[in-house]
């Protein structure tokens, strides 16, 4: 079928959240703002054809593979395949303890909170044997050519402190990863953000930043002491200090809807048309959302 359709919006990366199953019980966890759990009706096959729609039609370039934690799903490797096959940059990210094998995934994100055990157990709800697991597989990519990236999300008074920190700085020199994403806390609940520097005050107290200065958009990357440190805002407090909206990926659930706004639950069912392969009607679909009018943020102005 020809589609001569006008493609308005421009996808770099695809984030698949392809289970909502997870072993770890993190008190942040987006799944604290969501309403429901979304059954697993998409296979590798539905997969590989959107990825394809969404690099023909839209520019797509990579994919994000998470959840929950994409290793609960036994078919994850088959799905990290379908994404070579298709020509497009893989991302993992997972806490590591269920990452049984590394295929042919070209990044791993490591979400790791602090290399504190005790802390990991209360911040995860998880045994704190379980981080010895993450940091032996992250050795074990990392020698094998994988690019490798940690997540830390900052949580206020928990694990902002300076030990925790220069703990995860002298990890992140000792085996050589490719970048360390610190985090701002995602506010979920509806109350949205008052507008301070949190990012940026933690950043100076850190020493990464010199001068107290807002952050001119929702991520800052620079170079500390021979690590690749990116300062990520959360993006609903980058929108409201920015006040303009930011299109970051598009998501897409396990029950192949796309997920529009955590606050509001937005969402646009795909299903059917995935597995019918109805690529015109799919094209029309994404064309159609207007994401600045259903931002909530933008709306509240």
């Amino acid at each position: 079928m020809v589609v001569t359709s006008k493609i308005i919006h421009n996808i770099k990366t695809l984030r698949l959240l392809i289970t909502d199953r997870c072993p770890y019980r993190c008190f942040y966890c987006h799944r604290e703002g969501m309403k429901e759990i979304f059954p697993e009706l998409l296979n590798v096959a539905d997969y590989r054809y959107f990825m394809n729609l969404l690099k023909n039609h839209f520019g797509l370039k990579e994919v994000i593979l998470s959840g929950g934690d994409p290793c609960c799903r036994s078919d994850i490797w088959e799905i990290v395949k379908s994404i070579k096959e298709t020509g497009l940059f893989s991302i993992i990210i997972t806490k590591g303890m269920l990452l049984d094998k590394l295929g042919a995934v070209n990044q791993i994100t490591f979400t790791i909170d602090t290399l504190d055990k005790n802390l990991y157990s209360k911040i995860t709800g998880v045994e704190g044997e379980n981080l010895k697991k993450t940091v032996f597989k992250l050795i074990e990519a990392k020698s094998k050519g994988v690019k490798i990236v940690i997540n830390t999300p900052i949580s206020r008074n928990i694990n902002d402190d300076r030990k925790n920190f220069e703990e995860l700085l002298s990890f992140c020199q000792k085996h050589k990863v490719d970048e360390w994403k610190l985090i701002e806390e995602m506010n979920t609940h509806k109350k949205i953000y008052r507008e301070d520097l949190y990012l940026e005050k933690y950043a100076q107290k850190m020493g990464i930043i010199k001068r107290l200065k807002r952050i001119n958009g929702y991520k800052l990357s620079l170079n500390h002491h021979g690590v690749l440190i990116t300062l990520y805002r959360c993006h609903c407090h980058a929108v409201k200090l920015l006040k303009r909206y930011i299109q970051e990926s598009l998501f897409l659930d396990p029950a192949g809807n796309i997920l529009l706004c955590m606050r509001n639950n937005r969402k646009v069912k795909l299903t059917d048309l995935i597995k019918k392969k109805n690529t015109g009607s799919i094209i029309e679909t994404i064309n159609n959302i207007d994401f600045e009018k259903i931002c909530p943020i933008i709306k509240s102005k």
